[in-house]
């Protein structure tokens, strides 16, 4: 396989799709996250007019929908065009040997950035990627490191998968009834799951010239819910 134009479009259609899907469950985290505030600041209020189902129901949908959004980056399906970022690392390690420093540095010339005086920020960019502590126009991309987050993303697969599948796929005793139930005994599993997806996503993102701080959609971080009780 020759690294080529082709393979960095691909890259960064199927970033595309990890960066808008990974912030998609991040915005549902922080409304739950608010609704569970909002839940606690009221609890007598809502537990004094009946509303624990409700809450319990909220509780259920988002651990369903974090359990999904999980998997969906964590799970090698076999399909080489499935966008996950699990498939995105396994395919750039498959290139990671022809993916050179002085590559790199076609696609992000010194002038990428627009800022005059150029700013080289290429080096320091990269060497988090590649094994050498000299970056050269020769370096690759580090196999060891793009292994040790397939591997992160493994452990979070590992932790996960069974507890999907007790609790949510099938109704094995002791799974379904207890979370559905409560919620609350998975969310640490999966929210700690989201947060190492979230690191490693925008980890490449950086080395693709579209470093940010967070995925979290602008202003999610700021969400609150109003709601009348009494």
């Amino acid at each position: 396989m020759t690294i080529s134009s082709d393979n960095v479009a691909k890259w960064h259609r199927w970033l595309d799709v990890v960066e808008k899907d990974i912030g998609w469950v991040l915005r549902q985290k922080a409304i739950s996250d608010a609704f569970v505030r909002v839940h606690n600041t009221h609890l007598d209020e809502i537990t004094k007019n009946g509303g624990e189902d409700f809450c319990r129901s909220v509780w259920a949908w988002y651990g369903v929908f974090a359990a999904l959004g999980v998997r969906r980056h964590v799970d090698w399906s076999g399909d080489p065009d499935n966008r996950s970022l699990l498939n995105f690392l396994k395919d750039l390690k498959t290139i990671a040997s022809e993916f050179t420093f002085a590559f790199y540095l076609e696609l992000f010339p010194p002038t990428a950035n627009g800022a005059d005086p150029p700013v080289p920020w290429q080096e320091a960019g990269f060497r988090q990627f590649t094994d050498d502590d000299e970056v050269q126009p020769e370096s690759t991309l580090s196999v060891s490191k793009l292994q040790a987050d397939i591997e992160a993303l493994a452990e979070i697969k590992g932790k996960t998968e069974a507890l999907i599948d007790k609790v949510y796929a099938h109704l094995d005793d002791g799974g379904a009834h207890l979370a559905l139930g409560s919620g609350l005994p998975v969310f640490g599993d999966f929210d700690g799951g989201l947060a190492t997806i979230e690191r490693i996503a925008l980890k490449y993102l950086g080395l693709f010239n579209r470093g940010k701080v967070s995925l979290l959609p602008q202003g999610g971080r700021a969400i609150s819910i109003p709601l009348a009780v009494g």
